[in-house]
């Protein structure tokens, strides 16, 4: 079973591709630092960036009747690891106390839109 899982607390995709994807009992999602409201970057910097690309997930997440805890992996592109991998783990700290996933994180040359951080999931849905 695959199933698109849309919802207006996400930004919507730009291009042919879906804001999460539940195939199975697995979420795949991608997602930036992008405000559902406006479309655009939720600040110049990593912190804002990640916060909203974190809300992003956590939204598409409960859309699949899932939550942050339900994910096993993140991968995240850093487009300066000097400059922002401090901030990025700050945020993912302060969202993951006691049990974090397993966490890549990947320098990126480049992101659309000018953006800093980009952050890829895949979460379980425990039956």
């Amino acid at each position: 079973m695959r199933k698109v899982i849309k919802t207006k607390l996400a930004p919507e995709p730009t291009g042919p591709y879906a804001q999460g994807v539940l195939a199975g009992n697995f979420l795949f999602s991608t997602q930036m630092g992008i405000c559902p409201a406006t479309g655009e970057l939720a600040g110049n910097d990593a912190e804002s960036q990640t916060k909203q690309a974190m809300k992003n997930l956590k939204n598409i997440l409960l859309e699949a009747e899932m939550n942050l805890a339900d994910i096993g992996k993140m991968t995240i592109y850093i487009k300066d690891m000097n400059d922002h991998l401090p901030q990025v783990n700050q945020v993912c700290r302060s969202y993951f106390k006691e049990a974090p996933p397993v966490i890549d994180t990947i320098a990126a040359t480049d992101l659309p839109i000018g953006g800093l951080v980009m952050i890829d999931i895949v979460a379980h849905k425990h039956q």
